[in-house]
């Protein structure tokens, strides 16, 4: 825990201090966007992941029996980014046998004890007629407008968990705050990580999952969905392995182009890469690894343990195929009590995107179409 605490100050220290110094051939610019963030929304973001460790300390003094909770029912939806990964997670949700990280847990209250006090803290603004409920989504939509691209932001909406790996740096998303961090860099292919750091970000992951569980019903499924896990895939079932998995894959070809053209806002936000070029090298590093790591994943676990969706199937009929991945999941999780809807063209991304200019890289289209066919074949 302290390890990992102070790996992530220097981090995140680093990175800071690094985009602040002048350099001739600086690869992100020194513009005003930049300068916001770095000087207005930078340090009270720092602050709170320090609030956030304290918090885990308190936790294993108060609260240490959340360790010994079970981590047997845990589906993950894991998937390449814009293939509908957000629409699956968020339709599973809606039944009462699941639970799963909200925006509001995953970005300020990742410990019980935060947990806690903010419920409490709720509790009074609710009886006063919630104004700091008010002002928090006034704050959640306006900076959050800028991943909209992504998937819509609430403070109450389901949200991807590896945003409770801000605290420790090990959330990929500060990649684009930061990108030329190598520490970060190193997430994008996280299965070859150091050893050492990987046990170490898995078991903090894990006691994430763990804190969310405790005071639970214990009999609910956990639900995760993250699309920056593919790297991640045979570590989890290594964690984890009762755990089942849904895959969710789409054609490079509109995937990348998908992807960077979501990215844009949150570029604007950051104040990184106006032009892209940066992002570009980033995004297409990360989906040649996140889609080799699929394949491998596909071909040295049992059947029994994942289920794979197309994006483009899922587009054509997303309740037949939604309905049909759910039936399979050896998990119990009666159908009857999951809200299936024709999503919102944003959610399954049901409009195409036009290929984009650049080149992919063909090793990339190769291991998708080899993914599709072994998914069509069956075979091991």
């Amino acid at each position: 825990m302290y390890t990992l605490f102070f790996r992530s100050l220097r981090l995140y220290l680093l990175a800071y201090l690094d985009a602040l110094r002048y350099k001739k051939k600086r690869q992100t610019p020194f513009n005003f966007r930049r300068l916001f963030f770095l000087t207005v929304l930078f340090p009270p973001f720092l602050a709170l992941q320090i609030v956030h460790q304290i918090s885990f300390v308190l936790d294993d003094l108060f609260f240490s029996k959340y360790k010994d909770h079970p981590c047997d029912k845990l589906l993950f939806i894991i998937g390449i980014p814009r293939s509908g990964t957000t629409f699956i997670h968020r339709t599973i949700a809606t039944a009462s046998e699941t639970t799963t990280f909200s925006t509001w847990e995953a970005i300020f209250a990742p410990a019980i004890c935060e947990k806690q006090c903010l419920r409490f803290f709720s509790k009074i603004d609710r009886f006063i007629g919630a104004p700091f409920a008010r002002i928090l989504s006034f704050i959640i939509r306006l900076f959050g407008s800028d991943f909209h691209n992504i998937h819509s932001v609430a403070l109450d909406a389901p949200e991807e968990d590896y945003l409770t790996l801000l605290p420790i740096g090990a959330c990929l998303i500060a990649l684009f705050a930061f990108p030329n961090s190598p520490e970060l860099r190193g997430m994008i292919d996280f299965h070859n990580m150091p050893k050492k750091e990987k046990t170490a970000v898995l078991s903090f992951y894990k006691k994430n999952i763990q804190r969310h569980l405790y005071g639970t019903n214990k009999h609910r499924i956990f639900l995760s969905k993250n699309a920056a896990f593919c790297t991640w895939l045979s570590d989890l079932d290594s964690l984890f392995p009762e755990a089942q998995f849904i895959i969710s894959v789409r054609d490079p070809k509109t995937s990348i182009n998908a992807q960077l053209n979501a990215l844009k806002p949150a570029r604007n936000l950051f104040g990184t890469d106006p032009n892209g070029t940066l992002t570009k090298t980033i995004i297409h590093q990360s989906f040649e690894k996140n889609y080799a790591s699929i394949l491998h994943f596909l071909k040295t676990t049992s059947k029994t343990k994942y289920i794979l969706i197309q994006q483009e199937a899922l587009r054509e009929d997303s309740i037949g195929i939604l309905t049909k991945a759910i039936n399979q999941i050896t998990i119990n999780l009666p159908m009857k009590f999951i809200q299936v809807r024709v999503p919102s063209s944003n959610t399954v991304n049901k409009k195409q995107t036009s290929p984009p200019q650049d080149p992919i890289d063909p090793n990339i289209i190769n291991t998708y179409k080899e993914i599709i066919n072994l998914a069509s074949s069956g075979n091991r």
